[in-house]
């Protein structure tokens, strides 16, 4: 019995001593502010999705992280995002040509996996995001259409998210950072209610500035 008792004994040390290992990795929360210029547009069957074209604009949140290992921490962030489209309409002899712009504001919170690439200043990002619509405007000719586009699109949207970036330490303690990462929220669902064939796919260029706590 004694010889069986250390054999098994022997055989989990190994196993033991990587579990006290990995409980001596101390977590890391840290939060942080976004900054980001993005260049949204909409895709789909439907016409509208075809002759809108891509435009620039702006978002700005906050970020959360947890870091439960090395190379591996979950991250989410609370983004105001407007995704901004626009079109240009060639006269013709029975109508007189126009610009529409198509308004789009979001309230966004990805979830992410984030993967910190060894020995380097390089990480990843992946997973997905829920935004929550705020509000939808169209104007022509920079006048404000009379109806309430909100009304007409989907109130929520979701996708996929990834993510590649470069972080920089600004102390020497390596606890307040500077991120630059370039990020892509495909958007999955069909926002376009009335306009039934409208998703969204947004690129972001992101300032992340964080710090632990």
């Amino acid at each position: 019995m004694r010889k069986i008792i250390l054999r098994t004994f022997l055989l989990l040390l190994p196993i033991l001593f990587q579990a006290q290992t990995k409980s001596e990795i101390k977590p890391k929360y840290i939060i942080g502010v976004n900054a980001i210029l993005n260049y949204s547009d909409i895709y789909g069957k439907n016409k509208m999705a075809k002759d809108f074209g891509a435009t620039f604009n702006y978002s700005a949140g906050i970020s959360f992280e947890y870091k439960f290992d090395k190379n591996w921490s979950i991250l989410t962030n609370i983004n105001y995002d407007r995704k901004f489209t626009k079109y240009e309409f060639k006269g013709n002899p029975f109508q007189s040509s126009y610009k529409s712009e198509l308004n789009l504001e979001y309230i966004s919170v990805p979830v992410l996996a984030k993967y910190y690439f060894p020995n380097t200043f390089i990480y990843a990002t992946g997973g997905f995001y829920y935004s929550k619509l705020l509000q939808a405007k169209n104007y022509n000719d920079g006048v404000l259409n009379d109806i309430d586009f909100k009304d007409v699109f989907e109130k929520d949207d979701f996708g996929v998210v990834t993510g590649i970036g470069l972080q920089f330490y600004e102390n020497e303690k390596e606890t307040n950072v500077m991120n630059i990462e370039i990020r892509n929220n495909f958007g999955l669902k069909d926002i376009g209610g009335y306009f039934s064939g409208i998703k969204t796919n947004s690129v972001y260029l992101m300032l992340n500035y964080t710090m632990e706590l």
